[in-house]
């Protein structure tokens, strides 16, 4: 049987919030914001060009009291701002979204057993 980890998170509007903690979840929860801001964030990977430029990042979420979706899903952001590359550049630069492709397409199979987990769990306390 797997143990349910639990954190406690004061919040402005609920007070404190008996949280469940995902196994993947890194487990930072500041307190002091609303329940619904509450969020749990899983290991972010990076895409670089050449160790210097960050391209863009990615890393698995949810908020547990979103009053829109509590499914978790994952979370990408690039870079702002344009870049100019020359042949030799864009070829690194497309070597570097291969491999972030390679990184991140693992994530789609994590994501879904998330939902389908998430949804059972739903379905659970609804009909308890």
């Amino acid at each position: 049987m797997k143990t349910i980890r639990t954190i406690t998170v004061q919040t402005h509007d609920h007070g404190p919030v008996i949280v469940r903690e995902p196994s993947w979840c890194l487990g930072d929860h500041p307190d002091g914001g609303n329940r619904s801001d509450i969020t749990h964030t899983g290991r972010m990977v990076q895409l670089t060009l050449g160790g210097q430029t960050m391209l863009a990042s990615a890393q698995l979420a949810q908020w547990p009291y979103s009053v829109r979706s509590r499914v978790p899903f994952v979370a990408v952001e690039f870079a702002d701002g344009e870049h100019e590359y020359d042949p030799a550049e864009l070829q690194a630069l497309s070597a570097a979204l291969t491999e972030f492709a390679s990184i991140t397409l693992p994530l789609v199979g994590d994501l879904l057993q998330l939902a389908i987990e998430t949804e059972e769990a739903g379905h659970a306390a609804r009909h308890a």
